[in-house]
């Protein structure tokens, strides 16, 4: 059997989902319920399985970060027998959470027959667009999503937009999808019966750029256009932000001061380092106007390690810009007991994240196991009467 730490009294425990996602944004929404304790029966099609899974008998790793932990079944809704078994799925859910296009769960003759099989069930849609509007049938994934979000930045010899290195659309709508999920089991436990409810990925993803969203609003109201946003400001004069080379651009550093005096502050300690060559004691007065070019030379002496490190000292948000090795290799991230070992069918063994929250006196949920192959549970979960037995 799956040898994994006892949910407790994990919120979720004991709470059925149907997850007819597939690739991130979807199946990380529903890793998060299970995380809180839920049960998961993934649903792939035998023909088209989940994009990330990957050819070949050893599933991608990826694949199992995501999905480790959730029962498979293998469903061809294509065919009337495949929705039948869906639908018996559906009658004992508590909830059914889906990211395809609109169209697909209509054209499957689906969208109506699980209110009919499940009243109360709550339903959670994840389109790239939403299901109204004139992209409501169009497919999209993090690149095109972030590309008309203008989630990009700008990078090369001639200055062409570049796209964030992450996926930032699919972690956040799948964020998003769980909290919504949570949200509609609520609204059910309050005896308000089952929710349809509705997240437009791309709508999520312009949570993220804030201040320039709602700049450009403004600024559209005034019938003008949009001043350009500043990437940084002098340091002398109030709040700084950004990322800024060190050691000539061999590190980088992002800093982030939220208040005059935090700005005001770092301008000292980049003038002490220059008239003492950073020992310690008194921070003499800053030059007036010569903060920006002061401020390029200190971290022009120093590693990002070194900079992050004398700022976080003294209370200014600072961080290195890490790769991804050093990210996975930090002491906290093992201290903290992130990590989890899985292993999968052809016994390759690696770690893939827990979950970010500790819930007192409920250990977090884990597994020891990979992601189930293709189909491992379908005639199981099938055959299991309501009671689960």
């Amino acid at each position: 059997g799956r040898a994994r730490d006892s949910p407790g009294d994990l919120p979720l425990r004991g709470v059925r989902v149907v997850d007819l996602t597939a690739m991130w944004a979807g199946p990380y929404a529903t890793r998060l319920l299970l995380d809180l304790g839920a049960t998961i029966w993934k649903v792939e099609g035998p023909r088209r399985p989940d994009g990330i899974r990957g050819r070949g008998a050893a599933a991608a790793p990826f694949f199992h970060e995501l999905n480790h932990g959730k029962l498979n079944l293998a469903l061809d809704l294509a065919t009337e027998a495949g929705r039948a078994d869906l639908l018996r799925l559906v009658a004992r859910a508590d909830l059914v959470i889906e990211n395809f296009s609109p169209r697909v769960m209509g054209n499957l003759g689906l969208a109506s027959a699980i209110r009919r099989v499940n009243r109360d069930v709550v339903t959670v849609s994840m389109p790239a667009f939403g299901r109204s509007g004139p992209y409501r049938d169009y497919v999209g994934y993090g690149a095109t999503l972030e590309a008309l979000a203008g989630l990009v930045v700008q990078g090369g010899a001639g200055g062409e937009p570049r796209l964030p290195a992450v996926a930032v659309s699919d972690a956040l709508s799948g964020v998003l999808g769980a909290a919504v999920s949570v949200a509609g089991l609520y609204r059910r436990a309050a005896g308000h019966g089952g929710a349809d409810v509705e997240l437009s990925q791309w709508e999520a993803l312009l949570q993220a750029i804030g201040d320039e969203l709602l700049d450009a609003a403004r600024t559209s109201l005034r019938h003008a256009p949009a001043p350009p946003a500043p990437r940084r400001r002098a340091p002398a004069r109030g709040p700084l932000a950004g990322i800024f080379a060190c050691e000539h651009g061999r590190s980088w550093v992002a800093i982030a001061c939220g208040t005059p005096q935090q700005t005001r502050l770092l301008d000292r300690i980049a003038a002490a380092d220059e008239a003492s060559s950073g020992a310690a004691g008194s921070l003499p007065p800053p030059r007036r106007g010569s903060g920006a070019a002061r401020l390029d030379a200190w971290l022009a002496r120093h590693s990002a390690e070194a900079v992050a490190a004398r700022l976080a000292a003294v209370g200014i948000p600072a961080a290195p810009v890490r790769d991804v090795a050093a990210i996975c290799a930090d002491p906290l991230l093992e201290a903290r007991g992130f990590w989890a070992a899985v292993e999968d069918e052809t016994g390759r063994r690696f770690r893939v994240p827990g979950p970010p929250w500790r819930i007192a006196d409920a250990p977090p949920r884990r597994g020891t196991d990979g992601a189930r192959p293709l189909g491992a549970d379908t005639a199981r979960v099938l055959s299991e009467r309501d009671d689960g037995r």
